[in-house]
């Protein structure tokens, strides 16, 4: 069997040694701790680093021109693929409120302008879609209100897809939908008017009948 991969010569002899023919001739674990804290303790006072475990892809270290990646231990070629997946800063999530009533266009967009939470700042309030930083798993969520004595019928979209959608029916009235989407780094998710006609929505500020939201659950490979 071969070096594996960013394993020093030391630590694959001692691997090997494990695997003897011979039980007699393997190490015990006694002594596979002694090792271990032997080469701990060398690497301190060298240049050398091991690579943390416990978060392949953390944030912290130091990281060279090259692409080499040191954090805490044996100095490592960075690959990102070599995670499991990409573990970001800071866990993207936003909600937003609609701050007026509106006549919708057949097919215009919604824009929820009062922002709540904007986490990555991933939603633009300014044309009312999310578009996700990472690939993952992601909730959705929105709510809205029919003006009084008019319809409403909107959809969540992805990309171009149309999802699911709420019919509040004729106002004052809401409606509320739910959603858990696997979505592609730079994916677009927003809510749509889905009528053939104009779609009245009522909201108000200080109320904050309408809103959308939505946060990364977590991020896959």
């Amino acid at each position: 069997m071969g070096r594996p991969p960013y394993a020093s010569e030391i630590i694959n002899k001692t691997m090997q040694s494990c695997w003897h023919e011979n039980p007699s001739g393997r190490p015990s674990f006694n002594n596979l701790v002694i090792d271990f804290n032997k080469m701990l303790t060398s690497m301190d006072n060298r240049s050398e680093e091991y690579p943390n475990l416990d978060d392949c892809n953390s944030s912290g270290g130091k990281s060279s021109n090259d692409g080499t990646k040191y954090d805490g231990g044996l100095k490592v070629a960075w690959l990102s693929n070599n995670c499991s997946h990409q573990k970001p800063k800071e866990i993207p999530a936003f909600s937003a409120s609609m701050t007026n009533a509106k006549v919708l266009g057949a097919t215009e967009i919604l824009q929820f302008d009062k922002v709540w939470t904007n986490n990555g700042k991933d939603y633009d309030q300014n044309t009312g879609i999310f578009k996700a930083p990472f690939k993952g798993v992601y909730q959705f969520s929105f709510t809205v209100m029919s003006s009084n004595g008019k319809k409403l019928r909107v959809f969540l979209w992805h990309n171009g897809n149309r999802l699911v959608g709420v019919y509040p029916g004729i106002g004052y009235n809401e409606g509320t939908a739910n959603i858990v989407l696997n979505l592609k780094k730079g994916d677009r998710v927003y809510v749509k008017c889905g009528g053939s006609d104009h779609g009245y929505i009522h909201t108000a500020n200080g109320y904050w009948y309408s809103m959308f939201s939505g946060y990364l659950i977590h991020a896959t490979k």
